[in-house]
């Protein structure tokens, strides 16, 4: 069950997207994580691992090769939504939590460094990395419900204002808006939803752009939607 025609469509990932922009890569977690930017876009699968109903649980696989680089775990205890975890290392590089007393037809969320980070980052262990905005525009319990995510980067090195359009089963990640001039498309991803067995993402992320920061940004979305579903 994928997703249906919306008015982004048009908009494909370049091996060029940030060519004519102010930026050389686009970094809301690491720069280890950025796609280099002389070789051409990288395409991912993300499997979902716990059924329908649940969320955060992927496994994040190189398209191409089928090499797994990356899991995301979901809720465990508190307001941590989830982290994603890089697989070769088997450490968290990015926690996603949701904001206290986030009410109504708005979520608000974090993009935070984990508590044991690589050594030379100690100082920066849970630095907010990111503030995340999603709107719904679908009514409760829409199957696959319309959402805008505003996420605005804050790492004191690079900041950044990425929107994310959710059509139905489509993501588009931009940066900037998609009504402005100059806009990019840095991501863009299609969901498949399934009834008997996990869901399938289907992930493209252009050249110069973080990955796990695609990747937290699509999972969040995917929770986003499912929590609209339950009409949270």
């Amino acid at each position: 069950m994928g997703g249906t025609s919306s008015k982004y469509d048009g908009w494909h990932v370049s091996n060029n997207a940030l060519r004519g922009t102010r930026y050389d890569q686009i970094v809301l977690v690491d720069d280890a994580y950025v796609l280099p930017d002389d070789e051409p876009m990288r395409h991912f699968l993300l499997e979902h691992r716990a059924g329908l109903s649940l969320s955060g649980y992927y496994n994040v696989l190189d398209a191409e090769s089928r090499t797994l680089v990356f899991s995301t775990e979901g809720r465990a205890f508190g307001q941590k939504e989830f982290e994603v975890v890089d697989v070769r290392t088997n450490t968290p590089v990015v926690n996603v939590y949701e904001e206290l007393f986030t009410f109504g037809y708005v979520y608000k969320y974090e993009l935070r460094r984990p508590r044991a980070i690589a050594p030379g980052l100690e100082g920066r262990a849970r630095e907010t990395l990111a503030s995340i905005q999603i709107e719904g525009h679908s009514p409760r319990g829409t199957f696959n419900p319309n959402m805008t995510m505003r996420c605005q980067v804050t790492r004191p090195d690079l900041t950044a204002t990425i929107t994310l359009k959710v059509k139905g089963g489509a993501y588009f990640v931009f940066l900037g808006h998609p009504m402005d001039q100059g806009a990019v498309l840095l991501a863009r991803a299609a969901m498949d939803r399934k009834f008997f067995e996990g869901d399938t993402m289907k992930l493209t992320v252009a050249p110069g752009v973080d990955v796990v920061g695609m990747v937290a940004l699509c999972v969040l979305a995917d929770e986003a939607q499912r929590r609209w579903r339950k009409n949270d």
